[in-house]
């Protein structure tokens, strides 16, 4: 799966950096952030909506190696504020 620009543009702004060095900043300031099964978990969702959700460019998210992929606390955090 390619890198979808929007996607990284959306984390970027939700994580308040630059998108060209958004993974030196996760890396460089330690972001927090959740694996897909975290997030399902927060969320009370399954991992398979999480997916869902990722690939619809719904939710903001970066790779973290070849196979992981993390989602932003922050990202996490502006979806409960909209669902409670």
């Amino acid at each position: 799966m390619k890198p979808n620009p929007e996607v990284i543009r959306a984390t970027a702004a939700i994580l308040g950096v630059d998108p060209r060095t958004l993974t030196d900043a996760i890396q460089r300031d330690g972001l927090k952030s959740y694996t897909q099964k975290q997030a399902a978990e927060t969320l009370q969702l399954s991992t398979s909506t999480i997916t869902r959700m990722i690939r619809s460019g719904d939710l903001p998210h970066f790779r973290a190696g070849k196979r992981g992929i993390r989602i932003p606390v922050e990202a996490i955090d502006k979806i409960r504020e909209v669902v409670q």
